[in-house]
């Protein structure tokens, strides 16, 4: 009887624990409130700085980039306030071929390193794109 009992009790805590567990987001100058110094000092760092939304300053270079083991051409552009990857191909006839494009929806990475870029597809999948951009050199 002692056995079930502890059983249930178990149970009943398990499940209280659950719903009071729920995971939300929290702005972080709701933390700030009370944790001023930690958030001022972490606002500093390149993960607080790793994920946004794309900028003039956060684009690689427009000027066209070739990639020669798969003989794919890959630019950035600027259209209609917002910044897209083109890629296309030049076939036998020296025209391009094979060509498409992804809006740049999210910028990975604080720049400290590297910057990659997203594209969030129809379903709302992430999805990485081509071109990203490294620090080392001046910026490639």
């Amino acid at each position: 009887m002692a056995g079930v009992l502890l059983l249930a009790l178990a149970s009943s805590l398990r499940e209280s624990v659950k719903a009071q567990t729920k995971n939300e987001y929290v702005d972080s100058r709701t933390c700030a409130g009370c944790h001023d110094n930690i958030a001022r000092t972490y606002s500093e760092t390149g993960m607080a700085r790793a994920f946004y939304a794309p900028d003039a300053a956060s684009v690689p270079d427009p000027k066209p980039y070739f990639h020669p083991a798969s003989g794919t051409w890959y630019q950035v552009v600027g259209r209609d306030g917002g910044w897209y990857q083109r890629w296309w191909q030049i076939g036998s006839n020296g025209q391009q071929e094979s060509s498409g494009e992804s809006k740049i929806d999210y910028v990975m990475g604080s720049g400290n390193h590297v910057r990659s870029y997203l594209h969030r597809t129809a379903r709302g999948t992430l999805i990485e794109l081509p071109l990203a951009w490294y620090a080392e050199k001046g910026g490639t």
